[in-house]
């Protein structure tokens, strides 16, 4: 029969073990506060860079301010695209998750082969319709050279 565990008031301080938990467990703390510390140093440089370029546009004439503030535009509407193309992927990707939990991932195979042929029978309609190829001379031969 093994001995007794030893309690804390017999024990003299930390095992090995526990002494290495709980020196990673610190180093991780570090690291943690160093990053959220960068993060915010970035933050404030980013912050500090922009009220500089503020600052220099507003002693330029009005016409380059109307220039600026438009290209601004520009690349917020370009920013907020991206970021809904993320999102896109994201709620996709989350679909899929669900999917294959409630029905297995074989079955979101099936599926998704399923979705792809339809989708291509649909495009070969629309192009045969439309004359898509018609600029290339083979939409309705089957690709042959005729001539």
């Amino acid at each position: 029969m093994p001995p007794p565990p030893l309690t804390s008031k017999h024990r003299k301080g930390l095992t090995s073990f526990e002494l290495q938990s709980v020196i990673f467990h610190l180093q991780a703390l570090a690291l943690n506060k160093w990053r959220v510390q960068r993060a915010n140093h970035r933050r404030e440089q980013a912050r500090q860079r922009m009220a500089r370029t503020r600052a220099a546009l507003k002693l330029r004439p009005k016409e380059e301010q109307d220039l600026a503030a438009e290209r601004a535009r520009g690349y917020q509407a370009k920013s907020r695209a991206k970021h809904r193309e993320d999102l896109r992927l994201w709620e996709a990707q989350r679909r899929i998750a669900v999917y294959k939990r409630r029905y297995g991932s074989e079955a979101y195979v099936q599926y998704a082969q399923a979705k792809h042929e339809c989708k291509r029978r649909a495009m070969e309609k629309w192009r045969a319709r439309v004359g898509y190829d018609d600029h290339i001379g083979n939409a309705r031969d089957g690709g042959r050279i005729t001539s």
